[in-house]
């Protein structure tokens, strides 16, 4: 599984100011105690945005599939308030609620402007 990260990532009160110590951690593959992921698939079929526990997102994703990891959360209750939280932001950006299209026009924008 290819991970990419949001560069504007959305993260739970429980992880503020550890979220680099947290993406380290994922990245190695090691456990972080009731972490759950807010996932955007390649496949747009498959819905718009996804929540994972960490072991269970390490599992579910073929090596091949890429999965962009939009937010951190401690626990389920905490990333049901972060996808409230998006869902929000998007929704007074533009109207209404294409978390998708969003998200990946806004990743674009940053890859080109850090590119610049």
């Amino acid at each position: 599984m290819k991970m990419t990260w949001y560069r504007n990532l959305y993260i739970g009160k429980t992880f503020q100011g550890k979220q680099k110590k947290i993406m380290r951690q994922i990245r190695a593959g090691r456990p972080v105690r009731d972490l759950y992921l807010i996932v955007l698939r390649p496949d747009p079929a498959l819905n718009q945005l996804e929540i994972f526990s960490q072991s269970f997102f390490q599992n579910v994703l073929s090596d091949a599939e890429q999965a962009l990891i939009v937010g951190i959360a401690s626990g389920m209750p905490e990333a049901l308030g972060l996808l409230v939280q998006m869902t929000d932001q998007v929704y007074h950006e533009t109207g209404g609620a294409l978390l998708r299209d969003y998200i990946l026009l806004r990743q674009k924008a940053e890859n080109a402007q850090a590119q610049t």
